[in-house]
């Protein structure tokens, strides 16, 4: 999917991300993001281009709910768990479109070797 490869595209260059993330890959990002038990009201919303009607080239990635208590943890998690949101929006989507229900879901990939972000797909 086109935002998945944007937000590693973002994370691999970004110096922002890079700092957050400690230049840590994907699968190396779980044991960080496992550290907390939330995200602590943080969401990461990566939205650097809008691939979905209605296209809009200035589209704007943000990260909202952040505090004095924000650790790179949290936004870490944030980011693993946007994958997860996006992925469910996009496959509604569809499902919906072609008038479908989906009794499995299977997955292939890098992100797959991150067990925490498995997991949260699978739960939400």
């Amino acid at each position: 999917m086109p935002w998945r490869e944007h937000l590693r595209g973002w994370g691999r260059h970004s110096v922002v991300a890079r700092r957050l993330a400690g230049d840590r890959r994907l699968r190396e990002s779980e044991p960080l993001a496992a550290s907390v038990p939330d995200t602590g009201g943080v969401y990461f919303v990566p939205a650097f281009v809008a691939w979905v009607p209605p296209l809009d080239m200035y589209a704007r990635g943000t990260i909202l709910g952040l505090t004095r208590g924000t650790t790179r943890a949290h936004l870490v998690r944030a980011a693993l768990e946007a994958i997860a949101y996006q992925s469910r929006e996009v496959l509604g989507a569809a499902l919906a479109d072609a008038g479908l229900t989906l009794e499995e879901l299977r997955v292939d990939g890098g992100a797959t070797a991150n067990n925490l972000l498995m997991q949260f797909q699978a739960t939400y």
